[in-house]
């Protein structure tokens, strides 16, 4: 979602509540509909690469600025037996990478389009055109990253090294959010939620010397205010039950909110 300056002094936020279907799946973030799986998708930052996942057999396409394919990756396990379907991808433009979860393996994949990027050992992840236990570059190729469990929609602030993501729901109405370091590549906390929020629909902002992040929820007409760097919920916003609004705008100084005219940008790049 895009900030929209509002005078010197204020800027204000635009977010989008998100219908869900029956199964508490959101249609974008997650989704097991395979036409809408196949849609997901993420164009760089600086607009020279674009990130998208097919089902069909699971596998995450890279496609240059002219939409020329240019490398194909199969979705698997390490040791070849489980494949998954792709649940998001997101753009950490601070770190000139893509950051994929898939859906049914415990994993979260970064993709680097920076040609400086350091190389790695991971054999496992198959590009046919490489051969097995040599480094791999670290440039346009995945590195997993092993979390506890499969994550659906994920956030990346722009100012931190972590990926807020949100696990899939045991129970109904119950919702954990998972903070993945990307330096130290593992999970480094947790945070209870009630509802079903979604990282991928939010966005972050500076109050008071925090850094927050303003989370929409699929259900309810419900915002979220967290604590980034705390992980900490800092304020649930209520919105006024029966309003049409699909957008709203929050003031990061006061959190006071109102319906926002016209459609919220798009979260990510043109796919």
């Amino acid at each position: 979602m895009t900030p929209h300056a509002a005078g010197p002094a204020a800027l204000v936020l635009t977010l989008a509540l998100l219908a869900t279907d029956a199964s508490g799946s959101s249609p974008v973030f997650g989704s097991d509909d395979p036409q809408v799986a196949r849609a997901l998708g993420c164009r760089s930052h600086d607009g020279r690469w674009r990130l998208a996942a097919h089902d069909a057999p699971p596998t995450v396409l890279l496609f240059d600025s002219q939409d020329r394919l240019h490398r194909t990756w199969s979705v698997a396990s390490r040791n070849g037996r489980t494949v998954s379907r792709i649940a998001d991808i997101v753009d950490a433009r601070t770190r000139r990478s893509f950051i994929v979860a898939l859906r049914d393996i415990a994993e979260l994949w970064e993709i680097s389009y920076d040609p400086l990027a350091e190389d790695f050992h991971d054999g496992l992840v198959h590009d046919f055109r490489m051969g097995e236990g040599s480094p791999v570059r670290g440039f346009l190729n995945p590195r997993r990253i092993a979390i506890p469990e499969p994550l659906s929609s994920l956030y990346v602030d722009d100012v931190s090294t972590e990926v807020v993501g949100l696990a899939y729901a045991l129970n109904p109405g119950k919702a954990t959010l998972h903070w993945i370091n990307l330096d130290v590549r593992r999970r480094v906390a947790l945070l209870p939620l009630d509802g079903t929020p979604l990282p991928g629909a939010g966005i972050g902002f500076d109050r008071h010397g925090l850094r927050l992040l303003a989370l929409p929820h699929a259900h309810h007409p419900v915002i979220d205010v967290i604590d980034v760097n705390a992980a900490r919920l800092i304020k649930h916003l209520v919105l006024p039950a029966g309003d049409a609004a699909s957008a709203w705008l929050v003031d990061p100084q006061t959190l006071a909110t109102m319906a926002a005219p016209g459609t919220p940008a798009p979260r990510c790049g043109a796919n």
